[in-house]
């Protein structure tokens, strides 16, 4: 290294480094001064796609899954289960009347994707028979003559009287043909009322979700929801998730996020989302666009330090000085 070379990079890696630290600032400075799309055009937009497209293979996310996601969780857990934070902590002054007010103005989705997903047919097939047998089981129990119960004796407008006399077994054969036919049409009914209950539940529980009364004890059920989950600790809730199948999942995150970052469409998304974020923000200096998002003084608080120490150790290496020196030769 030259003279000329050493020198200026001493002069630099001076102690207090006052000059690598205005150096840095006004690197800031001159960064602050230019929009966005100086440095986020359509080529840095390209980048961005192929290095992210680069980066998230599939080993890539195992190893991020199990080096870092996984460890993170387990440390968070203990974490909460050291200072017993709850749900409600995570949730700003008036949190939870905000969720309320949003839960209150949530319709349930019309879900037009997924028509024809569930069989209706196949829905009645299963149900029906188990409204049949729970209707079967409690007619069986209410006290209808003829049924076991301790209803009272029927008349003899049929000439059960003759029946009876005439018989080998007058109790037992009238008896069972008694109790057969009640039994009979009971499953007649049973049934018939089983094939259209499905549709007349859903009727009625619509009309009483649209009710005044049926409107005021949703919001009292999202009212006493919000306030015990509020209660619940983030731990145990972390507990919950960490109970789940994390073999399984971990296994088919990876490849679930590499086969989507592959697509086209995905890689498109980007490209486009970014070039929206452009046309709104672009053409404001980086300065004015912190300060926008109350950024700036952290920024400029923060960067020139990190800049310096990057600086520092890059003019440390042989070849950074074999540049400079390059640099500053005749």
């Amino acid at each position: 290294m030259t003279t000329q070379a050493r020198a200026l990079v001493d002069k630099l890696l001076a102690s207090d480094q006052a000059l690598l630290r205005e150096g840095a600032d006004k690197t800031l400075d001159a960064l602050l001064a230019r929009p966005l799309t100086r440095f986020l055009d359509d080529s840095a937009i390209e980048t961005i796609v192929t290095l992210v497209t680069a980066a998230v293979t599939e080993a890539n996310v195992e190893r991020v899954v199990q080096e870092h996601i996984h460890p993170g969780l387990d440390r968070q857990i203990a974490r909460s289960s050291a200072n017993g934070e709850t749900l409600g902590d995570l949730l700003p002054p008036g949190g939870d009347a905000t969720i309320l007010a949003i839960l209150n103005k949530v319709r349930l989705p019309e879900a037009k994707w997924a028509v024809g997903v569930v069989d209706a047919a196949l829905v009645r097939k299963l149900v029906s028979p188990v409204m049949q047998d729970i209707l079967l089981r409690f007619a069986k129990r209410l006290p209808i003559p003829g049924l076991g119960g301790d209803g009272p004796s029927i008349p003899d407008p049929l000439g059960l009287g003759k029946k009876l006399r005439g018989a080998t077994s007058p109790l037992s054969s009238v008896g069972k043909g008694l109790i057969g036919g009640v039994d009979k049409k009971l499953q007649g009914i049973a049934r018939d009322f089983a094939e259209t209950a499905t549709s007349d539940v859903r009727a009625a529980l619509i009309e009483r979700l649209r009710s005044d009364e049926g409107r005021a004890l949703v919001a009292q059920i999202a009212e006493h929801a919000s306030a015990h989950l509020r209660g619940v600790l983030l731990a145990d809730v972390l507990r919950e998730v960490d109970s789940l199948p994390r073999a399984e999942v971990e296994a088919f995150v990876p490849a679930l996020l590499a086969h989507n970052v592959a697509r086209q469409e995905l890689q498109d998304t980007v490209r486009d989302e970014l070039r929206a974020v452009l046309a709104v923000e672009g053409q404001q200096p980086l300065r004015e666009l912190l300060e926008r998002y109350g950024l700036l003084a952290e920024v400029q608080r923060e960067v020139p330090p990190v800049l310096t120490r990057i600086a520092a150790d890059v003019l440390e290496d042989d070849a950074m000085l074999a540049w400079v020196d390059k640099l500053l030769a005749p």
